[in-house]
């Protein structure tokens, strides 16, 4: 089995100070196998950390839309910002990328996609208008709590290729609960990540696959094999985040 860790930030983000040689030293002590680079708004980090990398690396990026973040992987290009989510995933797509959702049902990070935006991204597909009336009315309900994520089994739904079945760095456990659910009933396969955005996060939370592969169709196979290593970080981990963002907003004045 190989260890995959897909949402890992590098110095490269607004938010982290992380060098690609710390990266890289981490990784190897902790026997990772595969990481994703999935830094804001920029594949820069990921493609030099692919040049020197002894394992696999898969370029990403956390993509900020109009309605929150979407995770792209195995892109060879930059998606701007600022796009509604459907462009977004349209971009991915154009790419034979993969489209990720990364900390779903989060109540407290601002970057978690919005309403709005997880209803256009889910409902993306060409569907009849019916299809749509129902499947908007499900999803809001699903959405504002009036039902749980169990409800929408017999949805048809589009547009994500995978689920953050476990984030790390989310402070409530229903948050992964309520994703693990509703990935489930969607049938969309999940993983656990660390979205490190320090060294020390890197190792402890990752999914073990049969297979690493870089046709993104093949590695989402063997993703829909695996299963889950989960260690929550300490919710400190965000002071720190919290901390790198504001230093390097003063170094850039």
């Amino acid at each position: 089995m190989f260890r995959v860790d897909l949402h890992v930030h590098t110095g490269y983000s607004f938010d982290s100070t992380t060098s690609l040689s710390n990266i890289v030293k981490r990784v190897v002590d902790k026997n990772l196998d595969c990481i994703a680079i999935t830094d804001h708004g920029t594949i820069e980090g990921a493609l030099s950390l692919r040049e020197m990398a002894p394992f696999q690396v898969i370029v990403g990026q956390e993509i900020k839309t109009t309605q929150g973040d979407l995770i792209g992987l195995f892109l060879s290009k930059q998606v701007p910002s600022g796009l509604q989510p459907i462009e977004a995933v349209e971009c991915v797509r154009r790419q034979n990328g993969i489209v990720m959702l990364p900390h779903p049902f989060d109540r407290i990070r601002g970057s978690a996609l919005t309403s709005q935006g997880f209803f256009d991204v889910l409902l993306m597909d060409d569907l009849d208008d019916a299809t749509l009336v129902r499947n908007r009315i499900r999803v809001t309900d699903i959405l504002q709590k009036r039902e749980t994520p169990n409800h929408i089994a017999d949805l048809q739904l589009g547009g994500f290729d995978l689920i953050e079945g476990f984030n790390a760095r989310n402070v409530f456990r229903s948050s992964d609960r309520m994703a693990k659910v509703f990935a489930d009933s969607s049938k969309i396969p999940i993983v656990a990540v660390s979205d490190a955005h320090t060294v020390s996060e890197l190792g402890n939370t990752y999914t073990q696959i049969p297979k690493l592969s870089n046709d993104p169709k093949e590695f989402l196979e063997a993703i829909r094999q695996g299963f889950l290593v989960e260690k929550r970080s300490n919710p400190l981990v965000h002071c720190a985040t919290t901390y790198n963002r504001l230093v390097k907003q003063f170094l850039r004045r």
